[in-house]
């Protein structure tokens, strides 16, 4: 492999900033480019000086001899790395100047500029970690809540999945079995007994299905939640958001249809990072722009954890309210029904909304002009929500999006596994579904990958992780 760099810190004012370098002639770059301080008073060179050793001096251009900046710089010798490569790491201060600066006089002395994710990629290839632990990098960036810090912990140091590898062992000496049994039948004396077969797969389900389960709290504790207010215009979307966020996030006016577009913003509620998005509101638009408006509505509900539905409760429904109405029955999403301008009087019933939903809803009346009701929201977010969730989340169990996908693949082939056996299917097929099973086992923990699939997964890693 080349020799690999970039700033792995972020750039801006501060009092350090890191340049990495990871590769067969990391050293050595960072040797032509280190002069050591008399001050330190010993004479050795970085491709001497022992690993995992910290050593001051300055970076110079080579070029004409300046002085570029004070350093101090990390040596680290492979494999005890985190790419398992030869590392170095250039302690600069923070500025941009000094970075930038450094930075291409180690691209100009031989190493390449890496890519998102390429030092964790590194990692992963040369079998430091598996491709979860890679995914737990990622997440532990960008985690938003301390129980999820400590989920992702877990993912990473490689505990999380011990209980599902061992599931992937004992199948694999299943299959071993079976693929013997077919192949040389004369020379075996093993007695295939289905009742086994069928209580390890009930077992190996289980465990599964213990993964599958926790998918939704471990969400709410990395990701947050995704709250998206939704109703036609001028019910009070954007009022009710900034009584969310005690602060004026939104603009507010009489006119109707004054958000055109999606408005984000965040708080946090019981330590939970909650997304709030304000969404144009639905109704007759009168030109491209509150067209393309309803339209990223529609895209922000269908990605919404919970969307809140406000309705002016001083007025009876119409075709608008129930336009949209309509496209959350559909979507069957976790629903807050809000009925604002609750100090004009109530005009629509609760009874009415539980009729169309045709399942049991939670509806407030609130007023976003006085405040009455606003902490009802939250308390209501909170107990149906962060607390409930919390309480499911297992508090050593964390798996993305990916994982799940495969997860699910997984059960649906321990299955077919229990259908072959209980319909007696001919061993054939049966071997079939446990080379089936194998690939998914090897899919999930990146013993098989392909080329795309790492795109994937080092393509949402920032440059120098």
């Amino acid at each position: 492999m080349d020799t690999i760099a970039a700033i792995a810190t972020p750039v801006g004012q501060s009092a350090i900033g890191i340049i990495k370098i990871s590769g067969p002639f990391a050293l050595e770059i960072a040797e032509r480019l280190y002069k050591r301080s008399c001050r330190d008073g010993k004479n050795k060179k970085l491709t001497r000086v022992p690993s995992h050793t910290l050593h001051y001096g300055f970076i110079i251009d080579p070029e004409n001899g300046r002085k570029i900046d004070e350093t101090l710089i990390a040596v680290m010798r492979a494999p005890n790395t985190y790419t398992r490569e030869d590392v170095v790491e250039i302690n600069c201060h923070g500025g941009k100047t000094p970075l930038y600066k450094t930075l291409e006089l180690v691209l100009r002395a031989g190493a390449r500029l890496a890519e998102p994710g390429e030092f964790t990629k590194r990692a992963f290839l040369n079998g430091r970690i598996d491709l979860t632990q890679a995914e737990a990098v990622i997440d532990l960036i960008n985690v938003q809540s301390e129980e999820g810090l400590h989920l992702l912990l877990n993912n990473l140091e490689g505990n999380t999945f011990k209980p599902l590898y061992s599931v992937q062992q004992e199948a694999g000496e299943w299959a071993a079995r079976i693929e013997a049994e077919l192949n040389f039948p004369e020379d075996l004396s093993w007695n295939f007994l289905p009742e086994e077969l069928l209580s390890r797969i009930n077992q190996w389900s289980e465990v599964v299905k213990t993964y599958l389960d926790s998918y939704e709290s471990s969400k709410l504790l990395i990701e947050g939640m995704r709250l998206v207010i939704a109703g036609k215009t001028n019910v009070g979307k954007s009022s009710l958001m900034n009584q969310l966020l005690k602060k004026d996030r939104s603009i507010i006016t009489s006119i109707p249809g004054t958000t055109t577009d999606v408005i984000e913003d965040f708080f946090y509620l019981k330590g939970i990072l909650i997304r709030i998005v304000d969404t144009a509101g639905f109704g007759q638009f009168r030109n491209e722009i509150e067209k393309e408006g309803i339209r990223r509505s529609q895209e922000s509900i269908s990605r919404a954890d919970v969307v809140m539905l406000v309705l002016d409760g001083s007025k009876p429904l119409d075709e608008f309210d129930y336009f949209v109405l309509e496209l959350l029955r559909q979507q069957q999403k976790n629903l807050l029904i809000v009925f604002n301008k609750s100090d004009l009087g109530l005009h629509i019933s609760k009874d009415s909304l539980i009729q169309f939903f045709g399942w049991p809803i939670q509806v407030l009346s609130v007023s976003a002009l006085t405040g009455v009701g606003i902490s009802e929201i939250t308390q209501t977010l909170s107990d149906l929500y962060l607390t409930d969730q919390a309480a499911k989340a297992n508090t050593s169990l964390a798996i993305n999006l990916r994982q799940k996908g495969i997860l699910v693949q997984i059960q649906q082939s321990l299955a077919a596994i229990k259908d072959l056996i209980q319909t007696e299917r001919p061993d054939d097929q049966l071997a079939e579904e446990f080379r089936t099973l194998t690939r998914l086992f090897k899919q999930f923990r990146g013993d098989f990958f392909s080329d795309d699939l790492l795109d994937q997964v080092f393509e949402k890693f920032c440059i120098g992780k």
